[in-house]
Order: C-alpha cells, then structure tokens, then sequence
C-alpha cells in the first residue's frame, strides 16, 4: 500500500483592502451637504450610497448639457472642474469658448485628458469687444479635431482667415461680425454641406462665389451686398427657401433697388414677403414693386409702413392672397383695411398688431363684407393682441358667429425689422 504524498493545503493569504481617505476639505464639504437631509434622506443616501456616481452623472447629464467654460470655471476649481469635465467630455451636446480665453480653455482639456467632445454638434465662440480684435489663429484651427461632429457654429468675433471648412458636416454658420475675402473664399470652396449661414455683421463683404454653397436652404445677408451680379447668383442656388436682407443704415432707394432685384428673378416662386417700411417713406413704393406679377403669392407682411390717406385700391390689388398681416402701421385705417380684405377674396388671416387708428367699426365692416356681400367665402381669421380695443370689441360682439374668428398664435417678432422672402422652389426645379 503506497503512502500519500498530498501536501496539506496551503494557508490562504489575508487581503488587506486599503481606503484612500477622504481630505479634510472634501469630508467638511461632503458633510456640509449632508447635514441638509433629513435623518431619512441620510438613510436612503447610505443605503443607494453604491449607485452616487452613476446618479450623479445621471443628474449632469440632463441639467449641463452645455459646456459653458465661462460659467463652470466660476463654479469649479482645479482638480474638481477637470474631473467634472472627463466624466462629462462624452455627454456635453454644446459648448461655448471666449475668444480672447481660447487657448488658455483649450489648455483646460488637454490637461484634463481630453482630445475630442464626439457629442458637441453646436459651438459658440464669443467675444469681448472691448478687448480688441487680436486673437491667435492656431486654437481655431485645433477646434475641428476637438469639434469633430459638430454642425452649428457661432462667431462673434470678426473673422479675417478661413478655418470652418475643415468642419466636415457643418450645417449652419452664424457671423456676427464682418469676414475677411479669405474668409468668405473658405466658406465658398470648403462647406459644401452648408444649409444655413447668417452673416449679421456691418460692411459690404463680397459674396461673389456664393453659388458655390448649393445646399443652402436659409440665408441671412446685410442689404449693402445685393448687387445684379450678387442677386444673380443667390437666386441660381437651387434648393434656398427663405431669404432675409437686413436694413443697416441703407437708403431707401438701396433697399427697394435689393428687393427689385430678388422679385425679378423669382417672380414666380415667392410664397411670403415680409417688407419693413420704416425707412421707405410714404408707400407709394408698394406700387413699384409690381407684386402683382408674383402670382404665387399668398402671403403679405407689411410693417411700420406709412399709408396716410392713401387710396388702398390705387396700390394694386393681391386676389391670390391667403395670409396677410399689419404691424405698427399707425395711420391705417378701418376703411384701408376694408378695401384691401375686398380685393383679395380668398384671404383666410389678418393680423392687426399696433395698428392704433383702427376701430371697432371695423369689425362691423367686416363680418358685413363676409357674412352679406360675400355669401360662401371661408372664414376670416383675425389676430387682435389681448387687451386692444379691438380684441375687446371682438369678445363682446362678434364671439357667437363663425364669420370672423379669431386667431391665436401670435407673429414672431424677432425679426420684423428686416426684410423676408419665402421661395417655394428655386426655378431650376419647376
């Protein structure tokens, strides 16, 4: 019989589980907190204690979905603003630099460990005028690699040398200042995926080559740069649908010469006009316009426009007009405002907004034309701003009949000091 040689099994090892102890500035902040909840809130913290972290970046993730390092430097300091940020690199959907601070918060990330934010599709970069124009090129040219989803970008600061173009799935680009020629030959040649661009900055940029840009869909342009050879090549992109000419000083006959120039070449495909009379004078210019000829249109926006005693029906009528609305027209009248709904008959909103000459006769008016003169015809919506004369007369008199009725989603007004055009369709496309 052979003897055993199993040996005895080995002792095991004591682990010794070592716990990193808190700083005193970390635990007099943490019971600082702490001492807040109730004696039962304390107990559910202790007993979900394990699940802290993926709560609280839960937490962050739904209320700091921007990274704004202007407002977080304020709020977090060193080792706390660089951890916050490595766990939130993947989750921030937006951020917002300062350009005169760019490579000092570009330096912020790389020493957090952070070479790219792959959720941010929009960036703000703003600027301290007070501070000059001076800035270095290179961080804006570090931005695309850091930025390398990203499909909004908006400049304050002007802009005197291209680096956008090297955003592979830009969509949208906002300029608040004035760009440089190269910086504009950039855009032309290097966002071929641009839909939208606003340029809101003074001066008169050449914007020569902007055909280039064929997917825009939304542009944005001071009147000073509408040109024949710049409007020829606006109305030549194929797929722009809306188109805005903001007033900067321009004279009245700058700005009725631009719209000229963009009604002559889509004559045929404009849906909605918005026109600011402020600085056109008595608006006797309605008739150089011709808008008779857009035979499409079925929308009429008209603000700040001085009619006087003017006989409404001597400007023209718009019978295919759907949509029509007055906006701070002061000197309107009710009787201005009855010829104009008459001749155009299948007009189904008007909104009156700041029209103070107005009065509730008008309504009469109104539903008379409709209701008696105009047997069949659909119903007249009016939009009359709460608490004016109007809307009042409105809920008094006429709020038990289907004649006229009244609307109530109020206009944008954010941009009612400039001038509109909605396309249907480019005219390449009918």
């Amino acid at each position: 019989m052979s003897t055993s040689t199993l040996a005895a099994p080995a002792t095991p090892k004591t682990v010794q589980v070592k716990y990193k102890r808190a700083s005193k500035e970390a635990t007099v902040a943490l019971l600082g907190v702490l001492e807040k909840f109730s004696i039962d809130e304390q107990v559910a913290v202790r007993r979900n204690s394990r699940q802290l972290p993926k709560m609280l970046v839960a937490i962050w993730r739904e209320n700091y979905k921007c990274l704004d390092f202007q407002d977080f430097q304020k709020q977090l300091l060193g080792d706390a603003l660089q951890q916050f940020l490595r766990k939130m690199r993947r989750h921030f959907c937006s951020v917002r630099f300062n350009s005169d601070q760019l490579q000092e918060q570009l330096n912020l990330l790389e020493r957090s460990g952070i070479s790219e934010l792959p959720g941010v599709n929009e960036c703000v970069i703003k600027w301290d005028s007070s501070k000059g124009d001076c800035y270095a090129k290179w961080p804006l040219h570090s931005l695309p690699k850091l930025l390398s989803h990203l499909h909004r970008l908006e400049l304050h600061m002007p802009i005197q040398w291209g680096f956008f173009e090297q955003f592979g799935q830009l969509k949208w680009l906002t300029l608040h200042e004035q760009i440089s020629t190269e910086g504009l030959a950039a855009i032309w040649s290097g966002c071929d995926r641009l839909k939208c661009l606003q340029m809101l900055g003074c001066g008169s940029p050449d914007i020569s080559g902007i055909s280039k840009c064929a997917k825009l869909q939304e542009l944005t342009l001071p009147v000073s740069v509408i040109t024949e050879c710049t409007a020829s090549e606006i109305c030549q992109l194929p797929q722009l649908m809306f188109l805005e000419l903001q007033q900067k000083g321009d004279t009245a006959e700058k700005i009725l010469k631009a719209m000229s120039l963009v009604l002559d070449r889509r004559t045929n495909d404009i849906k909605t006009l918005q026109i600011n009379g402020s600085r056109l004078g008595h608006v006797e210019w309605l008739v150089k316009l011709k808008l008779q000829r857009c035979r499409r249109l079925d929308g009429l926006m008209l603000i700040d426009c001085h009619f006087g005693a003017k006989d409404i029906t001597t400007l023209g009528s718009l019978p295919m007009l759907s949509y029509a609305a007055f906006c701070d027209c002061t000197d309107l009248t009710d009787k201005q405002v009855v010829d104009f709904v008459n001749g155009s008959p299948v007009l189904t909103q008007l909104y009156l907004i700041g029209c103070t000459k107005l009065t509730s006769k008008l309504l009469f008016h109104l539903f008379n034309m409709r209701c008696i003169e105009r047997l069949g015809t659909p119903p007249l919506g009016l939009y009359l701003p709460a608490g004016e004369p109007l809307h009042q007369e409105f809920e008094l008199n006429f709020s038990k009949q289907s004649t006229l009725e009244l609307l109530e989603t109020p206009l944008e007004d954010s941009h009612m000091q400039h001038m509109q055009f909605i396309f249907l369709q480019a005219e390449s496309q009918q």
